[in-house]
């Protein structure tokens, strides 16, 4: 049995056309959310067999969460739904290792095997994501990839290990619909977390997330360098000489912040009463 899933891509057509020929096999239904000027986007999406969804609800910069209504409005899921970002890359044997109906041992890189009971109701099950630090770096982590398509050889670094919109599986019918109180990728991704409370659960996989620059480089809509282009200093993943780390669950800068959560300074902006250095 496979998932379904919903992935929005404005823009992002040069990590779609890497992630989603890797991940398409792994998925049950998948529908690709974009807007009806990019036509890269729905070029990948139809060479790979996904569905479309043309949002007109894109608005000016990057409508995260109206645009996965609007996919799982065309997908109707039953059961359980994933959301997934369109720079993740999956592990090879994904699939195999949901437990939609029996406990399930499975390889895990941290303590290698874990058990799983089937999904559950009410729960939002995420996934740790890893990647490298530079964009520079985007070529030769595929290279390792797709010798080890388990991505166990990997490097594991730049690691998060929180319930973000990167990956997300939960049943449809406990939340069928994503919050939508932003027009760009700040806020809607957190209150969906935090809707489900304690109520979370992290996955024995870790997922490949390729780079692009920091946290909220694409959050407006795509800034960041095409790959394959000469990225500069700027746009490096992390700056670990401009580290803070959350001290209380809050709203800062429109986006939604758990305690012990890290992040540059940079990224911030304004308002970091609620942050402290982290070195």
């Amino acid at each position: 049995m496979k998932v379904d899933a919903v992935i929005c891509c404005v823009g992002y057509d040069d990590y779609l056309e890497i992630t989603l020929p890797w991940n398409r096999p792994e998925l049950g239904r998948v529908v690709i959310v974009t807007s009806p000027t990019d036509l890269a986007t729905q070029e990948i999406a139809k060479r790979e067999g996904a569905e479309l969804c043309l949002s007109e609800r894109v608005g000016p910069v990057f409508a995260k969460g109206k645009m996965i209504n609007d996919g799982l409005r065309q997908l109707k899921p039953e059961g359980f739904v994933l959301h997934l970002d369109a720079d993740l890359m999956l592990p090879r044997g994904f699939a195999q290792r949901l437990p939609f109906d029996k406990l399930r041992t499975v390889p895990s890189s941290a303590e290698g095997l874990a058990e799983i009971p089937p999904l559950s109701g009410g729960v939002l099950y995420y996934a740790l994501r890893f990647g490298p630090s530079r964009i520079q770096e985007i070529a030769a982590t595929l290279e390792e990839a797709r010798r080890h398509p388990d991505l166990s050889t990997l490097k594991r670094q730049n690691c998060e290990r929180k319930p973000y919109g990167h990956f997300q599986i939960w049943r449809y019918a406990d939340a069928p619909t994503y919050p939508e109180t932003s027009d760009d990728a700040s806020t809607d991704d957190g209150l969906f977390w935090a809707s489900f409370g304690e109520r979370t659960e992290c996955l024995p996989f870790d997922c490949l997330n390729l780079p692009h620059g920091p946290r909220t480089t694409n959050w407006r809509g795509r800034k960041s360098v095409r790959v394959g282009e000469p990225a500069p200093p700027d746009q490096d993943y992390v700056n670990p000489a401009e580290r803070f780390v959350c001290l209380r669950d809050c709203f800062v800068n429109g986006r939604f912040w758990k305690r012990g959560e890290h992040t540059r300074l940079a990224d911030l902006r304004a308002d970091t009463g609620n942050f402290q250095s982290a070195e």
